[in-house]
């Protein structure tokens, strides 16, 4: 089974729906107004301490950052942009799952659940 995860963050004259900044995110038109950089650096960095044995590499023109659980039985990969993280879990936990979306929220970066279409917000965000 696999589930999205989605995170950004975004200023207060933002006037998108989630949604809407969801797919333009996805579609990779560029930037979205409104959004703010994302301290890519801080969270990927802070994923690898979280699930050890993760690790950025190479793929294509870009990078992604991977891990697979010591079983082999789950997985995450994930892509960014200077505006969006996205984690895609394969087979993961709830518990593994929140441990992604606590380092987002540390970092001012609530989620966006695609499944369910809902962006969450924290501490007034």
């Amino acid at each position: 089974m696999s589930y999205e995860l989605v995170f950004w963050q975004q200023s207060a004259s933002q006037t998108l729906d989630p949604e809407s900044i969801y797919q333009e995110l996805m579609d990779e038109r560029g930037s979205v107004p409104g959004l703010n950089d994302i301290p890519v650096d801080a969270f990927l960095d802070a994923l690898v301490a979280s699930f050890p044995g993760a690790s950025r590499e190479a793929n294509g023109a870009s990078e992604w950052l991977t891990w697979v659980s010591p079983t082999q039985r789950a997985g995450l990969e994930v892509t960014w942009s200077r505006h969006h993280l996205r984690a895609d879990c394969r087979g993961m936990s709830g518990d593994n799952m929140n441990r992604i979306v606590n380092v987002a929220i540390g970092l001012g970066c609530p989620l966006y659940d695609p499944q369910v279409g809902e962006r969450f917000a924290f501490d007034g965000h």
